[in-house]
């Protein structure tokens, strides 16, 4: 996308399941499909259990943000894929506000 925008295309470029090491720690990033943006990624830390992701919201948030690139259609689905492939996840950080669980999406 970026390539398309007219932006420098990033290096090295992201695979479909790529695991990177931070010192010890073990980051996987993940597309699970649109969502918040076309581009959705995720981040885990498999070691810890904990998830990171743009896509998923706080209890406490009261609307979607802004949209603009968003496939509201598709979101649904992507969540699930993501529920689905990290269904031991303890922590579930949130784009904005408070982090939790998975109960997070259940809105």
């Amino acid at each position: 996308m970026s390539k398309d925008a007219g932006y420098p295309q990033i290096k090295p470029t992201l695979d479909r399941y790529p695991v990177f090491k931070g010192g010890k720690t073990i980051i996987e990033t993940y597309y699970p499909g649109e969502a918040h943006t076309k581009d959705n990624i995720v981040v885990w830390l498999p070691p810890y259990k904990i998830l990171f992701g743009d896509m998923i919201f706080a209890l406490e948030q009261d609307n979607v943000g802004i949209i603009d690139e968003a496939n509201m259609n598709a979101w649904p689905y992507t969540m699930q894929n993501l529920i689905d492939k990290y269904l031991d996840a303890k922590v579930v950080i949130p784009r904005h506000k408070n982090w939790g669980d998975f109960s997070l999406e259940k809105l």
